[in-house]
């Protein structure tokens, strides 16, 4: 290791010492004048960057303004030739429809309105024509206590020009629960909304009536180009001596990376192989101290025994306990509904008949029913112990 980190600092020292008077008539003149030319250059690019993007915010609210104010100016004309006052009579219709459902229930209400206006299907609503419409949007879904509500506020334009085809809007909104078990999932709607004309207008007459800002149009601003080569006068920055020298430098610096790396490399997994090997051994000792400890303690008897469990109860794979009554779980049976939140002993209490056993429900947060099933007590002592005694026998290897 020694020889190839001597050997290897005298090879980048040579390749270093050949680059260095190789380059050494490439003047520091010559660097400074290249060096200010880049910064001079990419100050002047990030400067007009910075201006682009002040010009591209303006742009983007003056285009918003534009679309607004031609599609109102485009209505008054329209509205003026036809006498079709401030606002229009539209026929709405509206659809929801659920993309995903959370877990946050099923009973969901809707409701929605257009400028005060309640929306079903078919309504007749007015639209107005100057100013922008609101849209008011409420999804309900109901719970015992507190509801779970979704809502969304949209505004819009309803140009005219799109009278006789009517127009179709989609919203996404979110039903949130805020409390309980489900508290945070939502369900997820698409709401459609389609409005279609009472009284169709023949437009065809009404092409030459045009919105005074539609030669007006804001023009979106050019965002400016990376420097390039092309850009900078003293070319020979690239020359060959400053190649030929950078690659030296490379090389010698990748080479004597490398070196530095894996005899660090190399230090430190013999470092980690010893520290590894030596906990290993402490452990090893460590449990087999305690694993005799833990033989002495059992003096002959199986851990059943040990922990005094009644001679009445067997135990599934999952080692929960069952005597010898004739249900699933003996008489540890209980039974659970898919939303409920309490247990029951009788089946079909509350729509209660998913069997689980009665340790279980009780680590799982659920509350005994008060009509069929009396309050518990915590688990009882005999089963604490055996599992504890199983789960350290199987850590210790040793035969339950």
């Amino acid at each position: 290791m020694k020889k190839v980190l001597k050997y290897g600092v005298i090879y980048c020292i040579c390749i270093l010492a050949v680059a260095y008077f190789r380059i050494r008539p490439y003047t520091t003149e010559r660097r400074e004048a290249a060096r200010n030319e880049y910064n001079i250059v990419y100050l002047n690019y990030e400067s007009a960057l910075a201006d682009y993007e002040d010009a591209i915010e303006d742009y983007q609210k003056r285009a918003k303004q534009f679309e607004t104010a031609s599609i109102i100016d485009y209505n008054k004309n329209v509205s003026k030739k036809y006498d079709l006052g401030e606002s229009i009579e539209m026929r709405a219709t509206i659809s929801y429809n659920l993309i995903r459902n959370g877990g946050i229930g099923n009973d969901f209400s809707y409701s929605a309105n257009i400028n005060g206006s309640s929306l079903s299907n078919r309504t007749q609503v007015k639209i107005n024509l100057f100013r922008n419409n609101t849209l008011q949007i409420t999804i309900t879904e109901h719970d015992p206590s507190i509801d779970d509500v979704g809502e969304k506020t949209e505004t819009f334009l309803f140009p005219l020009d799109r009278l006789n085809e009517g127009t179709i809007n989609s919203y996404t909104i979110y039903a949130r629960e805020t409390r309980g078990r489900g508290a945070g999932e939502s369900a997820e709607f698409n709401v459609t909304l389609t409005l279609e004309p009472v009284r169709k207008i023949d437009l065809t007459s009404n092409r030459y009536v045009k919105s005074k800002f539609t030669e007006s149009r804001p023009t979106k601003p050019t965002k400016p180009l990376l420097p390039t080569e092309k850009d900078f006068t003293i070319s020979d920055i690239f020359a060959n001596d400053v190649a030929f020298h950078t690659i030296c430098e490379i090389l010698a610096l990748i080479f004597l990376v490398r070196i530095v790396l894996f005899a660090r490399h190399s230090i430190i997994e013999a470092r980690r192989e010893q520290e590894r090997l030596r906990k290993m051994e402490q452990e090893k000792e460590q449990r087999e101290i305690e694993r005799a400890e833990f033989i002495k303690e059992l003096s002959g008897q199986s851990i059943r025994d040990f922990c005094k469990v009644p001679t009445n109860i067997s135990f599934t794979q999952d080692n929960l306990p069952k005597d010898n009554n004739n249900r699933i779980y003996g008489s540890y049976t209980v039974y659970i509904s898919r939303s409920g939140t309490k247990y029951h002993r009788k089946c079909g209490c509350s729509s209660a008949n998913i069997p689980y056993h009665l340790f279980r429900v009780q680590s799982r947060g659920y509350a005994p029913c008060a009509r069929c099933c009396p309050p518990n007590g915590d688990l009882p002592q005999w089963y604490r112990d055996y599992i504890a005694m199983l789960e350290k026998a199987k850590r210790l290897d040793v035969q339950s």
